[in-house]
């Protein structure tokens, strides 16, 4: 999976005064295992690949590489999601990083309304919840709440390269 995120913070004045600038990542993960009946899938990734490369250190906010597992559970009533991870520092990178040690969460999606999924997350630092959905297949949008605190969201599009 390759994914390029354009966060910018709003109300925060975008010049060279403010020292202020929305940050710009390429992501990249990659699915080691995938799940099957009695395992669970494990990814490994890589959050904000030109900072990593030390191409860049204009956008520092979310350089991490991690490893996650993640199984789904059915039920009658709801598919739930757990999964449980650890963002490490690989490159010796003298910057805090956003994602640093053990993150885990979990999604809850009922089977009578399908294209809502409720999450909640402990993201190595701060407890988050959000509500998501999918429209047309391909946009996706959340809302929900940093630390419980601030209001967050986005709105993606997504798109398979191939049919495989």
């Amino acid at each position: 999976e390759f994914m390029f995120r354009y966060t910018h913070q709003l109300g925060h004045m975008v010049n060279p005064q403010t020292q202020y600038f929305p940050d710009r990542m390429f992501t990249l993960r990659y699915n080691a295992l995938k799940e099957g009946k009695n395992h669970p899938a494990i990814t490994i990734g890589l959050h904000d690949v030109s900072e990593a490369l030390g191409a860049t250190s204009a956008t520092p906010w979310f350089l991490s590489t991690y490893l996650v597992a993640s199984k789904t559970l059915y039920t009658n009533f709801v598919s739930i999601s757990p999964s449980i991870g650890y963002a490490y520092d690989v490159f010796g990178s003298a910057r805090p990083m956003i994602f640093d040690g053990v993150f885990a969460g979990f999604e809850l999606t009922p089977n009578a309304l399908p294209y809502i999924t409720a999450v909640a997350e402990y993201d190595s630092s701060n407890f988050n919840v959000a509500l998501k959905t999918t429209v047309l297949g391909h946009l996706h949008f959340a809302v929900g709440l940093l630390d419980m605190q601030a209001l967050s969201g986005f709105f993606t599009y997504r798109f398979n390269l191939s049919n495989r």
